[in-house]
């Protein structure tokens, strides 16, 4: 069954561990944006300011910052199971990919919309447990799916290793969600949608995700 992820952005602490009790009342895995004002102008509540543990939660770490690396070691303090990194700040994915494979937690890697995952080399992506493809600007909620994500899910389940999770993420709701499952996307991150009317949009969604 394709996977629907409830998806975590908030700057304040009540907030974030509002949406964090309600989303495990009815699943156990959710993703946690983590936005650094220096990657866009929306600074959500960091890694050191969350004040729980995961150890019993799927807990995916969305990581939109400058430097990935800085924050690995406290997210692993955390006990999350998987941790994504942006391409675009991809600077020491050997140190990444090590750290994390020693300590059993799972790696993904995000691709911004406007970036051209067409000129992105295979083996890198092929490297990592999740590809998180964007189909909105990376740091904001609120915005319009894009529909060229479309084609880059298909070119990843073309070209990349089967084992690798394909996750969309960014302006999803009931009708953009089947489009990507259509695609053959895994499963959707949902964020706006989810909280706008909760948990019946959710409960829509998963009844959408048997279908496939």
């Amino acid at each position: 069954m394709k996977q629907i992820i409830p998806t975590i952005l908030e700057k304040e602490y009540p907030a974030f561990s509002h949406k964090i009790l309600k989303s495990l009342q009815y699943g156990n895995r959710i993703q946690i944006d983590v936005i650094e004002k220096n990657f866009a102008d929306n600074q959500t509540i960091l890694p050191n300011q969350w004040l729980m543990s995961f150890e019993n939660i799927n807990c995916d770490v969305h990581l939109m910052v400058e430097n990935p690396m800085d924050w690995i070691a406290i997210c692993l303090e955390n006990k999350v199971s998987l941790i994504t990194i942006h391409l675009e700040k991809l600077k020491e994915v050997k140190n990444f990919l090590q750290e994390l494979r020693e300590k059993k937690i799972r790696t993904g890697i995000a691709i911004d919309l406007d970036t051209d995952i067409f000129k992105v080399k295979v083996p890198l992506l092929n490297q990592f447990d999740q590809i998180l493809l964007m189909a909105v600007k990376a740091g904001f909620a609120h915005q319009k799916f894009n529909s060229s994500v479309l084609e880059k899910i298909n070119y990843v389940r073309q070209n990349c290793r089967k084992k690798a999770e394909i996750i969309i993420d960014g302006g999803i709701n009931f009708d953009s969600a089947k489009q990507c499952f259509q695609a053959r996307a895994d499963g959707v991150a949902v964020n706006s949608y989810l909280w706008q009317n909760y948990p019946k949009n959710l409960f829509r969604l998963q009844r959408l995700a048997k279908l496939f």
